[in-house]
């Protein structure tokens, strides 16, 4: 891509970095008091938030939020977007869910073994940090 996204969670700001030079180009505020997983999906920003229990789909250039989603489980801390669906890691379940991105309904659910936080989509696989056992994990999907 253009661009990298940042969650500042101690700032709480996001920022849209241009790439390779990482210059601030657009910031502004998460809608909830809480964000973590950041995760954009080809046309808007995605956020999850561990203390109000939402996701918040927001327009990229001035962070209004378009659509407001529950989160399942307890604390939905990484997000992603495999193109889609978005996945959240909730590190209190230590589970992985398959979001529905217009109804928020969960479509499908693996448990991890240990503290998934951090998710990425490399087109193929996820990819979680998992804080209890200081590792990088990757899950391959079977796809239907």
């Amino acid at each position: 891509g253009t661009y990298l996204w940042y969650d500042c969670i101690a700032g709480k700001t996001f920022y849209r970095l241009t790439l390779p030079d990482m210059k601030v180009i657009a910031s502004f505020p998460p809608p909830g008091p809480s964000p973590h997983g950041l995760a954009w999906d080809g046309e808007f920003l995605w956020n999850s938030d561990v203390q109000s229990d939402r996701f918040y789909k927001l327009s990229p250039q001035t962070g209004e939020v378009l659509a407001e989603l529950p989160t399942p489980g307890t604390r939905a801390h990484g997000l992603a977007w495999d193109g889609k669906s978005l996945w959240s890691a909730d590190t209190d379940e230590r589970v992985i869910y398959q979001i529905e991105p217009q109804s928020g309904k969960v479509l499908d659910s693996f448990a991890c073994p240990g503290e998934p936080h951090g998710l990425t989509w490399d087109g193929a696989n996820l990819w979680y940090g998992d804080d209890a056992e200081k590792t990088i994990c990757k899950v391959a999907l079977k796809r239907v």
